[in-house]
């Protein structure tokens, strides 16, 4: 994984409220923190096939998170017969973050047109970049004009679902069965709520990586 910094500006237009902000900063933390646990996770299950293939022919054993230590699922598994995965809590996974690797808040320009500077893990922040790209592409309101509410409801509850497995795509890597997938799901799906609505109502606009060209939703 790329543990390289980038920042993340989400451009924003008209008034925002005390709890807009607020909860689109939430939706981002648990989106990160979701996102770069299951990662974190899904790194130690490949350690772990490398680490019993070394333990055979007894050369140094490198995890791939240079500077973290293993996941107790790992240590626990080279104990027992048997392991349990983090519960699928978006709070319990987001436990497995260092200190060093938390989304952190850079600059917010309050304005109309304004912004908000986001930083964390260089891939991380991506997923996150692209997954807001995708809501803000099918739910701008300029997107809905020429739906009935019929086909709305029905064209945006199958976009948002997609979304939410897209995003977590990497959790079949983790071990959880399909209960536990949708559950992750579904968690995601609600937290897609608040920023869908700020989207909806025009004040969520855009996002961009600051090192790559303006990315303009279509």
């Amino acid at each position: 994984m790329n543990t390289e910094q980038r920042i993340m500006r989400c451009h924003i237009e008209g008034s925002w409220t005390a709890k807009d902000m607020a909860e689109s900063l939430i939706a981002f933390r648990t989106l990160y923190n979701l996102r770069l646990g299951l990662q974190i996770i899904a790194e130690d299950y490949r350690d772990m096939e490398e680490f019993y293939f070394e333990l055979r022919h007894f050369p140094p054993f490198r995890r791939r998170l240079k500077g973290r230590r293993p996941h107790p699922l790992m240590m626990q598994t080279l104990l027992s017969s048997s392991f349990t995965l983090p519960t699928v809590n978006p709070e319990h996974i987001a436990r497995l973050l260092l200190p060093q690797e938390e989304l952190l808040v850079r600059r917010i320009e309050y304005a109309s047109p304004g912004f908000k500077d986001l930083a964390g893990l260089g891939e991380i922040v991506g997923h996150i970049k692209d997954f807001t790209l995708r809501l803000i592409e099918h739910f701008s309101s300029r997107k809905s004009r020429n739906l009935n509410n019929e086909e709305h409801e029905i064209r945006n509850q199958s976009l948002r679902i997609q979304n939410a497995r897209d995003f977590v795509a990497l959790v079949k890597e983790c071990g959880y069965d399909e209960s536990e997938v949708r559950q992750i799901v579904n968690g995601v799906d609600d937290t897609q709520d608040s920023l869908i609505r700020l989207i909806s109502n025009g004040k969520l606009q855009n996002v961009q990586m600051l090192d790559e060209p303006d990315q303009k939703p279509d």
